[in-house]
């Protein structure tokens, strides 16, 4: 994939994703190196905390609060951080939120 692909308009698949957090950290999605965005959207409550390992904790990485705006990322500004698995731990269990991601086609 090049940054042509998205000049020119290249077909994408856009999906979302709703998860509710654990006690401990939770994958909410793999990698996928045709990724181009990705949108965390604010939980239902609480705070969240997004990075890139499964050892994120409540506190550390990107925060997400209610309320609050989303971490919208595309390739253009972010680069290689789009395409990565990315983690989520809760400032409890139970908050529910979103992820929504545009890849181009296979």
């Amino acid at each position: 994939m090049c940054m042509e692909d998205i000049e020119i308009g290249r077909e994408s698949l856009s999906a979302q994703w709703d998860y509710t957090t654990t006690a401990g950290s939770l994958q909410v999605v793999a990698a996928d190196d045709k990724r181009i965005a990705i949108s965390f959207a604010p939980p239902n409550g609480g705070a969240i905390s997004l990075g890139l390992t499964k050892a994120i904790t409540s506190g550390f990485g990107f925060q997400l609060v209610l309320g609050g705006a989303p971490v919208q990322m595309s390739i253009q500004e972010y680069g290689d951080l789009v395409k990565r698995a990315w983690f989520v731990a809760g400032s409890a269990a139970g908050i529910t939120a979103s992820v929504f991601t545009t890849s181009l086609q296979r």
